[in-house]
Formats: structure tokens, sequence, C-alpha cells
């Protein structure tokens, strides 16, 4: 298939779709497929132009570019996934149905909550070691420093001859 272009506007859209409402989402079930081949706002607008009529207003669609995920919030009408594909396919892309196809807007897996708050312990885990290996760096610093502070400012040095003789080491 070849490439369609499309217009500033067009591509501004998709990239406010892909930014829109940040925050928890609430509400019924929703339908979620993982689309290959999107990853820029021009296949946001693509997609939001082909899937506009099939999904019933283009206000139900939402984008994720960083995932790969489009998400369609429930309607009038009942969206089969088959219809979806099909449309997605006319865009030039491939999707497949995430979680079963059904995921409460507002749902959280177990997993989710649990790696969120291990990658937050594990970033703070992080923090503190940073802060103690800055800590113990400038301890080493300082006592480095204070040795060669005790280093006398010069050397005595003894001769074939056998005689003694100080030099000065700087």
């Amino acid at each position: 298939m070849p490439p369609v272009h499309y217009s500033s506007e067009e591509a501004e859209r998709g990239l406010e779709t892909m930014t829109a409402a940040a925050g928890p989402r609430t509400g019924p079930s929703m339908l979620r497929f993982k689309v290959h081949g999107m990853d820029c706002a021009e296949e946001v607008a693509a997609l939001r132009r082909d899937l506009g009529s099939v999904a019933s207003g283009e206000e139900r669609l939402s984008f994720n570019i960083l995932e790969g995920t489009m998400d369609i919030a429930p309607g009038h009408g009942a969206l089969s996934p088959g219809t979806v594909r099909a449309a997605v396919a006319r865009a030039g892309m491939r999707a497949e149905v995430l979680d079963g196809g059904a995921r409460r807007l507002d749902e959280e897996t177990f997993r989710e909550r649990r790696g969120r708050v291990l990658l937050t312990a594990a970033s703070g885990f992080f923090a503190l070691s940073f802060v103690r290996e800055s800590w113990s760096v400038a301890r080493a610093r300082h006592a480095v420093a204070a040795l060669l502070d005790l280093a006398p400012p010069t050397a005595r040095i003894q001769r074939e001859d056998g005689t003694e003789e100080d030099v000065s080491l700087e």
C-alpha cells in the first residue's frame, strides 16, 4: 500500500489524541488493541479517519503511541474486533486484541500496581546509593589530601660517599 500523507492539521489532531486526558480513566469496559505500525501522529490521524465512522465517533478513540495501543470506549452499537482489524488494515497497519478484548478503564492489575511499587522502591534505592557513594568519594578525597599534608617538604638523600643532603620535594 502506498504511503498516505496528511495535512499538518490532521497530524496535529493525532498528536492531541496522544497527549490528551492525563490521569486515571474511569468508566465501563473498552476494547484495547495493539496496533503494529503506529509510531507517529500521522498514523494516528489515519486511524482516526478510517475508524471514526466505524467506532461511532472519533471521541471514542484514544491512542498511546509509545505503547502502540488503541482504546475504543463503548458507544451506541456493538463493535466487533474483526471490524476494527479490517478498518486498521485499510490504514495500512495491523491490529490485535489485547487483554482478551475488554478491560475496565479504571481497572489496574495487581502486576501493574506491584510493578510500579517495585520500580519506585528501586529508584529510591539507587538514589540513596548515589548519595552514599558521593559521600564516600568526598571522604576519600579529604583523607588523601590530609595524608599529602602530612608529607614532609624535604627528603634526605644519602650519597655514595656516605654524606647526607636535604633536598626540597617541590
